[in-house]
C-alpha cells in the first residue's frame, strides 16, 4: 500500500477520476460484447479488443484524444448509427449513446 501525497481527498479525487477510465472502459466492452453476442461475432470482437488494448501506450492515448476532436463529425455520425444498431439487436446503446453524445458536443463547440 502506497500514501498518496498531498492534501486529504487528493487519493480518493484521484481514484474517481481512474474509475471514469476504468469502468467507463469496462461498461464500453460489456456493451459492445453483448451486441456481437447478439451479432454472431462476438469471439472476434473479443480478439480485437484484446489486440488493441495490448497495443496502448501514451501516444495511443494522445492519438484518441487528438483524433476525437478532430473528427467529431463523422465520428458522431458513426456512433449514431452504432446506437442505432444496438437498439436493434435488443442492447440498450448506454454506452454508444454517451459516445455519441460527447462528439456531438465536440462537434458543436
Amino acid at each position: 500500500m502506497s500514501v498518496q501525497p498531498g492534501p486529504v481527498g487528493e487519493a480518493i479525487s484521484r481514484k474517481l477520476l481512474r474509475s471514469v477510465f476504468y469502468k467507463g472502459l469496462a461498461a464500453a466492452v460489456v456493451e459492445a460484447l453483448a451486441a456481437a453476442e447478439k451479432a454472431g461475432c462476438e469471439d472476434w470482437l473479443r480478439d480485437n479488443i484484446s489486440a488493441e488494448l495490448a497495443g496502448f501506450d501514451t501516444a495511443t492515448i494522445d492519438r484518441l484524444v487528438d483524433g476525437t476532436h478532430r473528427h467529431a463529425r463523422r465520428r458522431a455520425d458513426e456512433m449514431t448509427a452504432a446506437a442505432d444498431q444496438l437498439t436493434g439487436l435488443g442492447v440498450p446503446p448506454r454506452v454508444a449513446a454517451a459516445a455519441r453524445d460527447l462528439l456531438i458536443s465536440l462537434r458543436d463547440s
